[in-house]
């Protein structure tokens, strides 16, 4: 081999791996930020003026350049034709470059299992231990935190 082709060569891994630690920690930024900066607190808030109701998120943790949390849960009381929705294992990308310009948009949502009750018969009729095991602090009646 050449020399010109062994520098290409080292200077092809270690781009490489530049771009691997880069990623890895645009992660970890991303992760630390989603608590630090009060992103789950925001993003609970925006859901729950746009349900008309109360709204908290589980833990919302990250993995690359998506974000996911293990549930959901938003709760209204009467005359509000939506009385309880509960979401398991949600899944959403994100746009790192977005993020810094301050956008959070989210096009895409996975979600494993969604419930929704439309009044109080229907509310008794939601399964309540779909989510982890009671953990930390609780927002809302019948709600479990817990770690991702």
């Amino acid at each position: 081999m050449s020399k010109t082709k062994r520098r290409l060569t080292i200077v092809a891994i270690v781009l490489i791996c530049l771009g691997a630690l880069g990623f890895y920690g645009a992660g970890l930024v991303l992760e630390r930020a989603l608590e630090t900066k009060g992103v789950r607190t925001l993003l609970a808030a925006k859901t729950a003026k746009l349900l008309d109701c109360d709204a908290e998120y589980l833990p919302l943790g990250s993995n690359g350049l998506s974000i996911a949390s293990p549930g959901f849960l938003a709760q209204a009381s009467p005359p509000r034709a939506l009385t309880e929705m509960r979401a398991a294992h949600l899944h959403a990308r994100c746009d790192l470059l977005e993020l810094w310009r301050g956008k959070w948009r989210i096009d895409n949502l996975w979600v494993a299992h969604l419930q929704a009750a439309y009044g109080p018969a229907a509310a008794k009729l939601i399964n309540r231990n779909e989510f982890s095991p009671p953990g930390t602090r609780t927002f809302l009646p019948n709600w479990h935190a817990s770690r991702v």
